[in-house]
């Protein structure tokens, strides 16, 4: 039992009210009890147990119907008030969850339910934050696309001018217009819904981000395809998902162009550190044979100024004529 309530002080310091932690009427708990401290023991206080009770409501009218929790899914509403058809049936509200957050009275809440639809707010945020993904990488792209090696730095300019890299960039640009095999209607392409890299109006000159293209979003453009035919736009984004999922991943992806690239890169890595420990254990022996052979010729060198030395006395000791 103690694992099911929670205890709080109430009444002064030496009083603790356990209370069930389920919500309702007894039948699903939900009563709370007083206990004192009274001389060293705790006693219970009858006087202010008091048992749950469950929330009670009504819709559109209809019955009075029960809740042991203040969170209603799957609302339903018995009979249509006022109508004199489908007056005995029972309907369940779609997709809504009541809060019952305090008691109304005789004054009744509005609660309008509409027919579901996607949230426009929450699509136009996630196209966004898809645009600031893609342009921060073809960013990063170009970046390593212009940066010239440098002397002083072996880590810069790696994949200046890489053809790998440019097709990559080339694609992932190409994608951004493609137009949606097997779709009809208005709406085929990521420029339908306001994704494009902006147009200049008038006689104004593209912007320098639009040259580089990067890509903006016209959200009225977006909203207005999302109201006149949001199933559409649905479509679009799915086929159009997959079709650059695709085309990253086989850049991306394990087993792709730059996982490929990444593997053979360090084999060659490998094999040329292998080369290089092999060359320097070769200079090294070459070293101590060079080392070696000196350390013989300046001994035959110093044997052979003892034997100068030797003959040049001997000359000398001998009688002049």
């Amino acid at each position: 039992m103690w694992a099911t309530v929670t205890a709080s002080p109430n009444n002064g310091p030496a009083t603790v009210v356990l209370s069930d932690r389920a919500t309702g009427a007894p039948a699903a708990a939900g009563s709370f009890i007083a206990v004192s401290d009274t001389a060293g023991s705790l006693s219970e206080q009858t006087q202010y147990a008091q048992a749950g009770v469950d929330a009670q409501y009504s819709i559109n009218g209809g019955a009075t119907q029960y809740s042991s929790s203040n969170t209603i899914s799957g609302a339903a509403v018995t009979g249509t008030p006022n109508s004199t058809t489908n007056s005995g049936a029972t309907q369940t509200i779609p997709g809504v969850s009541l809060s019952l957050n305090g008691v109304t009275g005789s004054t009744p809440v509005t609660v309008t339910v509409g027919t579901p639809a996607p949230s426009a707010q929450n699509i136009q945020t996630a196209v966004q934050q898809f645009i600031t993904d893609y342009n921060a990488a073809i960013t990063t792209i170009q970046t390593q696309l212009t940066q010239a090696p440098s002397s002083a730095d072996p880590t810069q300019g790696t994949l200046f001018g890489d053809s790998d890299l440019q097709q990559l960039l080339s694609n992932m640009r190409k994608q951004m217009d493609a137009t949606v095999g097997g779709l009809t209607g208005a709406v085929s392409s990521m420029l339908d819904i306001g994704v494009s890299t902006g147009v200049a109006s008038g006689s104004s000159a593209p912007s320098q981000s639009s040259i580089s293209g990067d890509l903006t979003l016209d959200a009225t453009a977006l909203t207005q395809a999302l109201t006149t035919n949001g199933s559409a736009v649905k479509s679009m984004l799915q086929s159009w998902s997959i079709n650059f999922s695709f085309m990253v991943n086989n850049e991306a992806s394990p087993g792709g162009t730059i996982s490929s690239r990444i593997q053979g890169d360090d084999t060659q890595i490998s094999y040329l550190t292998t080369q290089i420990s092999n060359l320097n254990a070769a200079n090294a022996a070459k070293q101590q044979e060079l080392v070696n052979e000196f350390a013989q010729m300046e001994a035959t060198l110093s044997s052979n100024q003892s034997t100068s030395s030797w003959l040049t006395s001997q000359i000398a000791a001998l009688p002049t004529p």
